[in-house]
């Protein structure tokens, strides 16, 4: 099992008899009898929405705790990416998946823009001997943010045990349990609005085109959400109505009022919470009528949220 020995070696003649000369010297095994049965599950490739967080999911199969290990053996997680993380890549949220409890940890060192190595350790703030490890039926999900660039990265998941943290990873004494590969890749999404002018007892009307990037592995349960705001300069007058279609003519009516407003969140709108990322793909229409409008000139703005 992991832990620390102590070899002894000791001088013989040729007939076996012991001399006096002997030494000692300590060994320390960071892989145990047990060290096959850890494994990571297969990590999919995410394919994500620049300016939108990610979430990356960790599930391992572990044996039952090595409980005979040396206390000063740590079992962590490590994180790889050639190169470093994407600039102003940030991690926002860490939580622990059980079947019946979900634990969030606050994230103590957030930023990992440029890093090549990232512990798990150093996310939580906190370390797990090698001998409690009982983690099983369990996963860890880490949410990352930050990344506002069209780009693509290999990012390599291990299991590693250690007595003294690592702080170079190609010198430092650590040993690997088990590593998964998967690529991360964030591409744009485009907005594109069209409107017209309207003389005063006609309806305003403008549409908003979406397309998505493909989009694959971005959260687990829907918790990426996707929403949009529209504002406009010019407060919205009292009579003024909006209807809106989703793919089809604005023949629905806002489910909110929207007089006395200068912004006003999509999800009210349609009088329902914002959707998860997970699904799209391809281009969503949204057309919109206001009628009842003041004259006037109205700079109306329809932004994006996730």
């Amino acid at each position: 099992m992991a832990g620390t020995y102590t070899l002894r070696w000791t001088e013989t003649n040729a007939n076996g008899t012991e001399c006096s000369d002997w030494d000692e010297v300590e060994v320390t095994f960071l892989k145990g009898t047990l060290a096959d049965d850890y494994n990571i599950e297969a990590m999919p490739d995410i394919e994500a929405v620049v300016d939108v967080p990610a979430i990356i999911k960790a599930s391992f199969n572990l044996p039952e705790p090595d409980t005979g290990a040396d206390a000063e053996i740590i079992m962590d997680g490590l994180f790889y990416v050639d190169g470093g993380f994407p600039a102003g890549a940030e991690v926002i949220e860490v939580r622990r998946v059980a079947e019946i409890t979900t634990t969030y940890f606050p994230v103590a060192d957030a930023d990992i823009g440029g890093e090549e190595y990232v512990l798990f350790s150093d996310l939580v703030g906190m370390q797990n001997p090698l001998f409690n490890n009982a983690l099983n039926n369990y996963s860890w999900e880490i949410t990352i943010a930050g990344i506002d660039e069209v780009i693509d990265f290999d990012v390599d998941f291990s299991l590693i045990t250690y007595i003294d943290t690592p702080q170079d990873f190609d010198d430092d004494c650590y040993a690997m349990l088990d590593t998964k590969g998967f690529n991360m890749s964030f591409d744009e999404a485009t907005i594109l609005a069209e409107g017209d002018q309207a003389c005063s007892d006609d309806a305003l009307g403008f549409s908003v085109a979406i397309t998505y990037p493909e989009i694959a592995y971005v959260d687990i349960d829907g918790d990426i959400t996707l929403d949009a705001k529209i504002t406009t300069d010019v407060e919205f007058n009292d009579g003024a109505t909006l209807l809106w279609g989703y793919n089809a003519p604005a023949d629905n009516a806002s489910a909110v009022d929207i007089d006395g407003k200068t912004e006003i969140y999509l999800s009210e709108i349609v009088g329902g919470d914002p959707t998860a990322l997970s699904g799209h793909s391809g281009t969503d229409t949204w057309n919109f009528e206001i009628t009842g409008l003041d004259p006037g000139i109205y700079e109306i703005g329809f932004d994006g949220i996730a």
